[in-house]
């Protein structure tokens, strides 16, 4: 019988307000690694605000960490204006976010909304787009 092993899902939204949101869905290991990086640089070269949704993904290895830790240093350095990361509170990527000590480096909200909350205020524009999913 063949191996029934799929990758995780890779979702990118194209939110009004110049938003992006990239939902991670399922497993996620150097099978997928690069795909997101070549995703997030495309989103970073339109300068816009970006969350990446981690609340349905099962796994994630050191390979998609590092892909996030560079993201958030493309973020910083360039015209992206906001970059934030939601994941749910009991999940697997919390918990290796405090482990390895990234919750330092950039914000993590439990929700869209809350992470939506925090680019509105920073902007001056009107909370919308996220949704609390």
């Amino acid at each position: 019988m063949a191996d029934s092993y799929r990758s995780g899902e890779i979702i990118v939204s194209d939110l009004p307000g110049g938003r992006w949101l990239v939902t991670l869905k399922g497993e996620h290991d150097m099978s997928t690694a690069d795909e997101l990086r070549t995703r997030l640089d495309a989103i970073f070269a339109t300068g816009t605000a970006l969350v990446v949704d981690l609340r349905q993904t099962e796994f994630i290895d050191s390979s998609l960490l590092r892909v996030l830790l560079d993201a958030d240093q493309s973020a910083t350095a360039g015209a992206c204006a906001h970059f934030a990361f939601v994941v749910a509170l009991d999940s697997h990527g919390l918990r290796l976010f405090a482990l390895v000590g990234v919750r330092r480096v950039f914000p993590v909200f439990g929700s869209g909304g809350g992470a939506c909350a925090h680019f509105c205020a920073r902007r001056g524009s009107p909370p919308g787009g996220y949704g609390s999913r």
